[in-house]
């Protein structure tokens, strides 16, 4: 998949770059390159479940907490 970015009339050449690299950030092609650079091991079932249950535990302490009124506001 190329990706191909002709000179516009009258366009300078830091805008044929910044066109460039926003039509490659759209692409996506960088982040999934980044990926790829590390093999990453598929998560056996136990730690799966491991994950699931940990999930689980937060969500339901959140919601104890929620009603209890004393739940912090976080910063995203």
């Amino acid at each position: 998949m190329p990706i191909i970015v002709r000179k516009r009339e009258k366009e300078t050449p830091g805008g044929l770059v910044r066109r460039f690299t926003k039509i490659v950030k759209q692409s996506g092609f960088v982040l999934k390159t980044r990926k790829k650079r590390f093999y990453k091991k598929p998560l056996t079932k136990k730690k799966k479940r491991d994950a699931a249950l940990g999930r689980a535990k937060t969500a339901k302490e959140m919601e104890r907490l929620e009603k209890l009124g004393k739940k912090k506001e976080t910063k995203r």
